[in-house]
């Protein structure tokens, strides 16, 4: 990836988060080459090696084991983002947007969306060492594998369906195991549920996934093979295959033993080559370019949500909130000096509405706080114009103040009864829970 992205004219280092690299460490490749990775470090927002500190920052993690506090709110573009890692997201999430894209794509394309995802249903919390939820499990199974022989009565497959359980969360082929019944899940022996039990960096899975398993008909040298594609943007350039020896098409082959073959395209395969069978290599090659980009578009839609999610973590409960103000009349104010009109800018700025009142304007209605509030627009002046509008008013409306989120009293001395009155009414709209 690296060799990649500097032949694109990027300059690109390797940082490492193992706390063990302290210093600029060499390692010896099998292809003779030699990557350097030096330690990863913080400055102020950014992150970085050495003196170079990067504008994007690929994260090639899947923070299992949490989020590393030295990449919390960097200002930095980050790919994929923390929220994508695995300590805060599941694979069901994924496969939730890949079924909602593939289902748009079959109704555009006429076809049943059965063929190009496969079920899944998610079942936890399972606890295997205490044989906590394995019944929920089993039920899940059974679901998969009724609904996949009904899927394979109705295109005449001939074979016979099975599941594959494996954790909702994680990666490296852990807390993985293929099932043909529901009494698999249910007969596991100790060795078997410890297996099930442990995910990556030592944590212990809890939530699981039961898919409808596929079964794996490509072979390299009489070996089960599956096609993993490589994509940059929305192309596909290549990929490789995942070949295990020692297992059949039903198994994970993401297991040790396994071994890996470059997958070469002999042609773009951008488009099927109608004039050979369905299972040529360029028409297999093909579709698995279409679900790639089907995948990559599912993907897409996780990371915005990510985001809008993240985001919203940050924001108060309403993103755009009222703001009213009490305070002597607008038009005797001097803009470029007044600290209640540069409230009132910064306020809109960000996009709040503001309502404006002056003392006069409150009133008690039913035992309740109200005000004849209007809706204030404010322009930014410099000093020495003083011809130019720095305000206007909208509609007026009778506002019960509980419904205002934030209310600001600016009114000016005196100390009088007026200044005692709006406190006072001010005090129950606090009470009523305005700010």
């Amino acid at each position: 990836m690296q060799e990649i992205l500097i032949a694109a004219g990027y300059e690109v280092h390797i940082g490492s988060l193992n706390p063990e690299i302290t210093e600029r460490t060499e390692i010896k490749l099998p292809s003779g080459k030699t990557l350097v990775l030096r330690p990863l470090e913080k400055q102020d927002d950014r992150v970085g090696v050495d003196d170079f500190f990067p504008c994007a920052v690929l994260l090639n993690n899947d923070l299992s084991s949490g989020r590393p506090e030295i990449l919390e709110n960097i200002d930095q573009t980050l790919l994929p983002p923390l929220d994508l890692g695995w300590a805060d997201r599941f694979k069901t999430e994924h496969f939730d947007h890949y079924k909602n894209v593939s289902n748009e794509f079959s109704k555009m394309v006429d076809i049943d969306p059965w063929l190009i995802n496969p079920m899944s249903m998610q079942c936890g919390p399972v606890d295997f060492k205490e044989r906590e939820g394995l019944e929920c499990l089993a039920g899940a199974v059974n679901t998969v594998l009724q609904e996949t022989q009904r899927y394979y009565d109705q295109h005449d497959i001939a074979c016979k369906p099975f599941a594959i359980v494996k954790s909702d969360s994680g990666t490296y082929g852990m807390a993985i195991m293929s099932v043909d019944t529901p009494e698999d899940v249910l007969n596991l022996n100790r060795k078997q549920r410890n297996k099930m039990s442990s995910a990556k960096e030592g944590l212990v899975a809890k939530q699981m996934l039961v898919q409808e398993g596929v079964y794996t008909h490509e072979t390299i040298n009489d070996a089960v093979a599956e096609p993993v594609v490589y994509m940059i943007h929305n192309q596909v350039v290549g990929g490789f295959y995942r070949v295990h020896t020692g297992k059949t098409a039903t198994d994970n082959l993401n297991s040790p033993g396994m071994h890996f073959e470059s997958l070469s395209f002999a042609t773009s395969c951008v488009m099927p080559d109608q004039t050979q069978a369905p299972d040529a290599s360029p028409n297999r090659f093909y579709a698995y370019g279409v679900v790639a980009r089907l995948a990559l578009l599912a993907a897409a839609r996780e990371i915005a949500d990510a985001k809008r999610e993240a985001a919203n973590e940050k924001r108060p409960p309403h993103e755009f909130i009222d703001v009213g103000i009490v305070m002597d009349p607008i038009a005797d104010i001097k803009p470029y000096k007044d600290s209640s009109f540069a409230m009132l800018l910064e306020a809109q700025r960000r996009g709040h509405q503001l309502h404006y009142m002056e003392p006069t304007d409150l009133f008690l209605k039913n035992g309740r706080p109200f005000a004849e509030t209007t809706e204030l627009k404010v322009w930014d002046r410099a000093k020495s114009d003083t011809t130019s509008q720095f305000y206007g008013f909208g509609a007026s409306h009778e506002t019960d103040l509980s419904e205002l989120d934030i209310i600001l009293i600016r009114q000016d001395p005196p100390f009088n009864n007026d200044y005692l009155y709006a406190t006072h009414m001010l005090e129950l709209a606090e009470a009523q829970a305005c700010w």
